[in-house]
């Protein structure tokens, strides 16, 4: 069993289970925290009981589990007092921390102290890492100042990474360098995009979080949990 783990409000998320390849597909969301039946210690996990959907599963019935969000947000803690929620949300994600850092199975991607769904790193930590990976970079510099028009994502080149494996290359050269910068990075899943300037490639932005509503990358998943639990 596949658990995602993402907002209630995510469509995406709700309508790429329904098309999920094979196997049973259940979603966690952050409501799921609150409900009775959990158990989880500090000792082994051998013996955890997860609620998810409303129901409890064991810990050995979970083959992989893909994280889509990176916080338990307070605003949508619909079922708990609006005083009390800022409060619930900072235990919630302390919980799911503890309990996503601690489950055997792969989990796309590992949780950080500050981001539930891998490195919370700002654009400049990326390029860095990027640099070092081996990735060309272009200077860039923050202000006050309105930031730079987005570039469509149509106009740039990706590459796509998961378990050390490449999903989907639109670049030319670029995927040793995306590798290394996942290995870098420390996550399982990785998606770089690159402008293109005087017939060079240069990092753009990073995303860690799957999109799901690609086929590929579902598929991928499953491959890469089904090869793990073999």
């Amino acid at each position: 069993m596949i658990v995602v783990f993402a907002s209630e409000l995510d469509e995406t998320a709700q309508d790429a289970i329904v098309k999920w390849p094979e196997q049973k597909i259940v979603l966690l969301t952050p409501a799921d925290f609150f409900c009775r039946g959990w158990r989880a210690t500090t000792g082994g996990v051998d013996d955890w009981l997860l609620v998810v959907g409303g129901e409890r599963y064991s810990i050995r019935s979970i083959t992989g589990i893909v994280t889509l969000v990176p916080r338990i947000f307070a605003r949508e803690l619909f079922d708990v007092r609006s005083e009390d929620r800022s409060y619930a949300a900072a235990e919630a994600n302390a919980f799911a921390l503890f309990v996503l850092s601690k489950m055997p199975c792969p989990v796309v991607n590992r949780p950080t102290p500050d981001c539930l769904s891998g490195p919370n790193w700002r654009p400049e930590q990326w390029m860095h890492a990027s640099f070092e990976a081996g990735i060309r970079t272009k200077k860039s510099k923050r202000s006050d100042r309105a930031l730079p028009q987005e570039i469509e994502t149509h106009q740039l080149t990706f590459v796509t990474v998961l378990a050390g494996k490449c999903l989907e290359d639109t670049s030319e050269g670029c995927l040793p360098g995306v590798l290394t910068l996942a290995r870098l990075a420390n996550v399982t899943f990785l998606r770089v995009y690159f402008t293109q300037e005087s017939g060079q490639s240069f990092f753009y932005r990073a995303e860690v979080v799957p999109d799901l509503s690609k086929a590929e990358i579902r598929n991928g998943l499953s491959e890469h949990f089904r090869a793990f639990n073999c």
